[in-house]
């Protein structure tokens, strides 16, 4: 009789022990199943955000700080990248706070570096110029001067960069001359992701001409 008792007791208790390794082996399995999926969408959700880059204006307050002035900044150097994660640098005598608008930055003897492909890089240079930093648009005027590390130069009356589009445009008088020889118009667009110049305005083309022993 005792044995009978032991023997259902040990059964029971078997049971017992089959049925709570199946619950234990359930919940490591769908918690397990639950990392995963966590796992996954924080790497959807991550790889999806973009990490937010400073503006320009962002930069601009950072430099009134540290120079402790609330309206303007001498020597300034504003950093960005465009649309291809290409450098470019804007620099001026003086940086000043509009007074009617914050959104914009008004600048004395601006000058823009534009780092382009295989190392090649285009200077825009001018007596002023404003930066529109909601558009991400620097324009320059009062006479421009744009270099070029192939030697074309274009001297115009003003300038426009969009440095997210990396798109520079310039107007009124537009002079262009290099090593192949020179072009006038009213109007031209350089983008700098396809290296394509266009001029506009009936432009006068001249082609200078080279002896075979020069």
């Amino acid at each position: 009789m005792f044995a009978d008792k032991y023997i259902l007791r040990k059964s029971n208790t078997n049971e017992f022990d089959v049925l709570s390794h199946l619950r234990i082996r359930f919940f490591i399995k769908t918690g397990l199943l639950l990392v995963v999926l966590i796992a996954i969408i924080l790497a959807i959700t991550l790889g999806s955000t973009k990490i937010k880059k400073p503006l320009l204006l962002d930069i601009f307050e950072l430099q009134l700080k540290e120079n402790k002035n609330s309206s303007y900044v001498k020597n300034a150097k504003l950093l960005g990248t465009d649309k291809n994660k290409r450098p470019f640098l804007i620099t001026a005598d003086k940086a000043i706070r509009d007074s009617s608008n914050k959104n914009l930055i008004n600048l004395v003897l601006p000058k823009a570096d534009l780092t382009l492909d295989n190392k090649s890089w285009v200077m825009v240079s001018g007596k002023s110029g404003t930066i529109y930093s909601k558009i991400n648009l620097l324009e320059i005027y009062g006479g421009i001067d744009v270099y070029s590390s192939n030697g074309t130069e274009i001297h115009s009356e003003e300038a426009t960069y969009n440095f997210s589009e990396g798109i520079l445009e310039g107007e009124k008088n537009i002079k262009i001359h290099g090593g192949w020889g020179t072009l006038n118009g009213t109007r031209f667009m350089y983008n700098t992701n396809s290296s394509i110049l266009s001029i506009y305005g009936n432009p006068l083309l001249t082609l200078y001409y080279k002896k075979n022993d020069e």
